[in-house]
């Protein structure tokens, strides 16, 4: 899409809340979303495919782009960042942030578990003896 055509798909998209707002009435109604989306692909003469990966793409680069890093400091956007910050300004309040947990190999779990059932079970055991 050359960029004034993304200027305007991004207006639609903004123009259109049931597309992005889980809090619209209509959000739930895949039906007339993906109608939407279909028709906007046939106007403007792509894949229904090629344009909801525009998209997606789109919110996810402005996620990316708005997420505080430790230390980061502030940023200076330009070029494409700086538009894609711009145009999908909307989606601020739509986007929900996961929350990130510290990854853990499966043996480390299994050795704490482990561990626990010992300490509870070696009062048993010298009961026994």
């Amino acid at each position: 899409m050359t960029q004034a055509e993304q200027d305007e798909m991004a207006e639609w998209i903004q123009d259109h809340r049931v597309l992005y707002d889980k809090a619209d009435l209509e959000f739930k109604n895949k039906t007339m979303r993906q109608k939407l989306w279909e028709n906007k692909a046939a106007e403007v003469g792509i894949t229904l495919k090629s344009l909801k990966r525009w998209y997606d793409t789109m919110r996810t680069k402005y996620g990316k782009l708005t997420t505080e890093k430790s230390g980061g400091g502030s940023k200076e956007f330009e070029g494409k960042n700086r538009w894609i910050l711009e145009k999908f300004d909307f989606c601020k309040t739509h986007i929900i942030r996961q929350v990130h947990r510290t990854a853990q190999s499966v043996s480390s779990n299994l050795q704490i578990i482990l561990g626990h059932l010992w300490v509870e079970f070696l009062p048993c055991l010298s009961n026994l003896l």
